[in-house]
């Protein structure tokens, strides 16, 4: 199969869902003992590895979203007393054209 017929496989497989192309990979990999240990270690530690990322991620993350609740709910009371003023100034505006 050489790369047009590759491609037209793609195109007819994207096209009407999944088509009769199916490639296959076999990966062959190997590894030497310190990689197979340092994996091994990895693997047996994923729970404490995965709740240290994440506590890290929180902690970095934490005072960004903190900054930026601040601004919102400053910008949000801004709003409100530009809309009071606002409707005081057309209530006003009312009352003195009736």
């Amino acid at each position: 199969m050489d790369m047009k017929d590759l491609l037209g496989e793609f195109a007819k497989g994207a096209t009407k869902g999944a088509g009769p192309f199916k490639p296959e990979v076999t990966l062959n990999v190997s590894l030497t003992d310190e990689m197979r240990e340092d994996l091994e270690n990895i693997l047996q530690n994923l729970d404490s590895i995965t709740e240290k990322r994440f506590l890290e991620f929180r902690n970095n993350l934490n005072p960004l979203v903190q900054d930026s609740i601040r601004k919102i709910e400053y910008r949000w009371k801004i709003t409100q007393y530009l809309l009071v003023v606002g409707f005081v100034v057309n209530g006003a505006i009312a009352v003195f054209l009736n």
